[in-house]
């Protein structure tokens, strides 16, 4: 490896041959750089074209990326809006408009470029084919594949995404999964990392995301909370949303009383929909049991 700035410093005092040698490294090292540049983007075609040829040329020969069912609307338009035709000594080359399709791709969906702070998926902003192919393959939204299914031969999320796929023996999982992850999810939402919202792209917090498919009527639900109003809690504080080692995809730790079923250390019958706390003052209550955590900052300096 060169190290240009060391080579900087010392072509004052240099002869001139070194000059002349450090100008031909660098020559060459452009000249490389731009030969893989070329080839990273620029494709020989098959067959000889015309420099000024149109898009009903090419869907002469491409029908299928043009007519496939969900076919990207700009193939539908003109292949041209994405491609640019280059012919060099009757050798055709086709190659992108920009430099990567990524930047490409945001020239028209530049809502999915996320603004200046807010997480964006990671996939999003690396390359969007990873996901997406924009001649067509017959699927919702030009993806590789659906973002269903509890396997990675058929959800393309579980591409990157391993959770949910093998709960341990005793364990449990998410059943929405098999619906889609797209069920709570929007994989280009962006915004404040801090909200949880934009954090893990869901369509909208919890508990209203949770309230979707869960009704907070049923029976079976209200028994296993113990009667007690659970439909202004954040579900995800008890429950993992992918899967657990637990059943019913209960969280690794929870609170000894609630995981020992003593609702009623803590919580009298609920009453008009509301929370009835054993004691009005809640630091009251937790100290009944976490006496020490108390005397310890009761004698802490700060």
């Amino acid at each position: 490896m060169i190290d240009w700035h060391h080579s900087a410093n010392r072509l004052n005092a240099a002869p001139s041959h070194t000059c002349r040698h450090t100008r031909i490294v660098r020559l060459v090292l452009a000249i490389i750089v731009a030969l893989l540049a070329g080839s990273a983007v620029a494709q020989q075609h098959p067959t000889p074209l015309d420099p000024n040829v149109t898009a009903a040329a090419c869907v002469g020969c491409h029908q299928n990326q043009a007519k496939n069912k969900n076919a990207h609307s700009t193939t539908e338009k003109n292949c041209l809006s994405c491609h640019e035709v280059r012919v060099t000594k009757d050798v055709t080359r086709v190659k992108l408009l920009t430099a990567t399709p990524s930047k490409l791709c945001l020239t028209c969906h530049r809502n999915k470029d996320g603004a200046a702070g807010s997480h964006v998926h990671d996939q999003a902003t690396r390359d969007c084919l990873s996901c997406h192919d924009p001649h067509a393959t017959g699927k919702p939204n030009d993806l590789l594949k659906t973002t269903s299914g509890s396997t990675s031969s058929e959800n393309l999320c579980l591409n990157c995404h391993k959770t949910g796929v093998n709960p341990p023996k005793g364990g449990s999982r998410h059943e929405v999964l098999d619906l889609g992850c797209d069920t709570c999810h929007l994989t280009h939402k962006s915004g404040d990392k801090s909200n949880p919202e934009f954090a893990f792209h869901l369509t909208k917090l919890a508990p209203a995301l949770c309230l979707d498919c869960h009704d907070a009527n049923d029976k079976d639900l209200v028994k296993a909370h113990a009667g007690q109003p659970f439909t202004k809690s954040d579900c995800v504080s008890c429950h993992d949303p992918h899967q657990s080692a637990q059943p019913k995809l209960m969280q690794a730790f929870v609170h000894p009383p609630f995981g020992e079923k003593l609702c009623e250390v803590c919580h009298e019958a609920p009453k008009n929909g509301k929370v009835v706390l054993t004691q009005a003052n809640v630091k009251d209550i937790c100290v009944g049991c976490h006496s020490d955590q108390a005397d310890k900052i009761e004698k802490s300096k700060f």
